[in-house]
C-alpha cells in the first residue's frame, strides 16, 4: 500500500518541485492551498485537492487535522513559509493522529524567524544610520529587536 503524503502550498516551487520528487507508485499525493486555482492542485487527480484556509485564520490548523485524518495522510509536508511555525506547533497532535510532520521544530523555526527580523532590522537601521550618522541607534535599535522588542528607541514609553 502507498503512503499517502499531503504537500501544502502547491501553488509555490518548492511544493511542485517535491511533488514531482515523490511521484511513485509508493506514494499517494494529496494537495492543499488556499487558492483553487494554484499550479499544484492539477498535478493531482481531482479527488486528491483540497482547498483550506489560510495559515493566519484559526481554521487553518483544523483543516489540515480533518484532511489528514479524513485522508489517512502517512505524511504531511508544509511548504508555504506562513505555515511552517503554525504546523511545527501543532506537529504533537498530528503524530498523536499518526500523521508523521517533515518540517523542523518549532523552537529552531522561531529562531529562523528571529533571525530574519534581527537581519531585516540591521540592514533599516543601517540605511538610516548611514543618512542620519546615528550608530547608536542603530545599536539601540538592534537590542531591542535581540530582546524580542520591536520598539523605536526613540518613540516615548507607553
Amino acid at each position: 500500500m502507498p503512503s499517502t503524503v499531503l504537500v501544502t502550498s502547491t501553488g509555490g516551487a518548492a511544493a511542485a518541485s517535491l511533488m514531482l520528487a515523490l511521484e511513485s507508485e509508493a506514494v499517494r499525493l494529496l494537495a492543499c492551498d488556499v487558492d483553487p486555482a494554484a499550479p499544484g492542485l492539477r498535478s493531482v487527480p481531482p479527488d486528491r485537492r483540497f482547498v483550506i484556509h489560510r495559515s493566519d485564520n484559526p481554521e487553518f490548523i483544523g483543516d489540515l487535522l480533518a484532511l489528514c485524518v479524513r485522508c489517512d495522510v502517512d505524511l504531511l509536508v508544509p511548504t508555504g513559509d506562513s505555515q511552517l511555525v503554525p504546523v511545527a506547533c501543532a506537529r504533537e497532535v498530528f503524530e498523536r493522529m499518526g500523521t508523521r510532520v517533515l518540517l523542523a521544530p518549532a523552537s529552531a523555526l522561531n529562531q529562523g524567524v528571529a533571525e530574519r527580523r534581527v537581519v531585516a532590522a540591521c540592514r533599516a537601521e543601517h540605511a538610516a544610520a548611514r543618512l542620519s550618522g546615528s550608530a547608536s541607534r542603530m545599536l539601540q535599535r538592534l537590542r531591542n529587536v535581540l530582546a524580542g522588542h520591536d520598539v523605536d528607541p526613540d518613540e516615548p514609553s507607553a
